[in-house]
């Protein structure tokens, strides 16, 4: 899928990142939010056209990272004690995974 010299640019970017964090002066979790941050800014930069709209095909990757991640609180979620509060949230995230998935069926 990737060649070798994505490979190898790929490992350069992993050492930038580590660069980044190291650089950041804030907490871990705050070191962590600002690295994510730029990488998803310069990410979303990429995605856009010369009228500065993302080109959905672009930002599939992102839009599934997404899903993931509410896949993954979802199921966080459903291991607490479920009241109403929890089942409301539970609900919020299925409906959000299921519009997510419909979006990336059409792109």
């Amino acid at each position: 899928m990737y060649t070798n010299d994505q490979m190898q640019i790929r490992s350069g970017l992993v050492n930038y990142i580590g660069a980044l964090m190291q650089s950041s002066v804030d907490d871990a979790p705050t070191s962590k939010q600002q690295v994510i941050s730029i990488l998803i800014e310069e990410a979303i930069k990429l995605s856009q056209d010369e009228d500065s709209l993302c080109d959905m095909h672009a930002i599939k990757p992102i839009l599934r990272s997404v899903t993931f991640i509410f896949e993954q609180r979802k199921k966080a979620l459903s291991e607490l004690p479920q009241d109403k509060f929890i089942l409301d949230t539970l609900e919020r995230y299925d409906n959000i995974i299921r519009d997510l998935n419909v979006v990336l069926s059409v792109i």
